[in-house]
């Protein structure tokens, strides 16, 4: 019999965390709907037709509403790089292939190796949107990474405990491909998985900072595990 393998406290606070961020599932929907697809005139429908404005638009939005620092001219290069390889994105998530492939093949587009105002932040929220608030090609939901900004780094530092050696702030910057990044995406994963979720569910904490961070604490969704209720 193998020995018990003591699981980090942390860890089990991310697994109740997952728990209660999919009670809120609805709730996530409804707020991207009414805040990104509905006023921006986004039609689900078409994200995936030929040369699709909807899609260049969830990208627009995508490099300009977490950039943070992004300017300007960063934008417009991302955009004209997106531009430049819609027409095989497009293609890509048409394909009639294994969602494990596809998401690998989808990598090598949606992050760049060369700097072009496109990180793991952008191209994971962008994913993301598509994915999960766009109701598109669902078989990626197992894979698609996390994207990690300053909110979300935040939450699980400095209410959930996550320690600075397994998530650094410079981690931000990261690309897919770096060590630490991998290692920390695949433990949400498997936190993830235990919990009939995906790691990407925890981008719900997104919504925690930015939008319940104005709330009191009793309100938060995550009051009952919070290291800090005072941040």
């Amino acid at each position: 019999m193998n020995p018990e393998i003591s699981v980090p406290e942390w860890e089990e606070r991310l697994a109740k965390c997952i728990k209660i961020l999919r009670t809120h599932d609805a709730e996530m929907k409804h707020f991207f709907g009414n805040h990104v697809f509905i006023p921006l005139k986004i039609n689900k429908g078409r994200l995936l037709d030929k040369d699709s404005s909807d899609l260049r638009m969830l990208f627009f939005f995508t490099c300009t509403t977490r950039a943070g620092g992004v300017n300007v001219e960063r934008i417009k290069t991302a955009m004209d790089y997106f531009n430049a390889q819609q027409d095989s994105l497009i293609e890509i998530l048409n394909a009639k292939i294994d969602s494990n492939v596809k998401f690998e093949r989808l990598c090598e587009i949606v992050y760049p190796e060369r700097s072009i105002g496109v990180g793991q932040k952008i191209g994971s929220l962008f994913l993301e949107l598509l994915v999960v608030y766009g109701g598109r090609e669902l078989g990626l939901l197992p894979f698609l990474y996390l994207p990690i900004d300053t909110n979300v780094w935040r939450i699980f530092t400095d209410k959930l405990g996550v320690p600075p050696v397994e998530l650094p702030k410079h981690i931000i910057g990261y690309k897919i491909w770096q060590p630490k990044f991998r290692t920390f995406q695949e433990k949400l994963r498997r936190i993830a998985e235990a919990h009939d979720s995906h790691r990407i569910h925890f981008d719900y904490l997104w919504y925690v900072g930015h939008i319940c961070g104005s709330i009191k604490c009793i309100e938060c969704w995550l009051q009952s595990i919070c290291l800090n209720k005072e941040i």
